[in-house]
Order: C-alpha cells, then sequence, then structure tokens
C-alpha cells in the first residue's frame, strides 16, 4: 500500500472521521500511557489513525515498533 498523505488528528476531525471530543480522549490516553486497541476491516483507516495518535507521543519517550510490513510512519528520536 502506498499512503500519499499523513493525516493529523485535527484533519481526521475536519474531515468527519473524528469528533473533536473523541480526539481529545485519545490525545488523553496517550499521554496517560494507556492502551489503545485499534481494529476493524480492510481499509479502514486503522494505520492513518495511528500515524496520528503516534504523532501525539511525547518526543522523550522510547518507542518500540513491531510490524510484519512497514507501514507505521512515526517520526520520533527514539523509536526502534
Amino acid at each position: 500500500r502506498k499512503f500519499t498523505h499523513r493525516y493529523t488528528l485535527q484533519e481526521l476531525v475536519e474531515c468527519g472521521a473524528l469528533t473533536a471530543a473523541l480526539a481529545r480522549h485519545l490525545t488523553e490516553a496517550v499521554n496517560r500511557r494507556r492502551n489503545v486497541l485499534i481494529s476493524g476491516g480492510t481499509g479502514t483507516g486503522k494505520t492513518t489513525l495511528l500515524n496520528a495518535l503516534a504523532s501525539t507521543i511525547p518526543p522523550g519517550d522510547r518507542i518500540v515498533l513491531i510490524e510484519e510490513t512497514s507501514e507505521i510512519l512515526i517520526d520520533k528520536p527514539n523509536l526502534v
């Protein structure tokens, strides 16, 4: 698959994929280091949502990313 645009949470809210309240709730969950499960069928936006959420991870946090096919694009300094 080819991802041509990386959406922010704000862009997902603006296009109606998320409500502003849900975006705030998910951001707060990331900030509090809560587990977040993203599930859905093929082509439903799971990777898009995960990439948008990952952008809210504080830069000092260490991120360990394990994936079979490289689809997740996280631009953070402590990514392994």
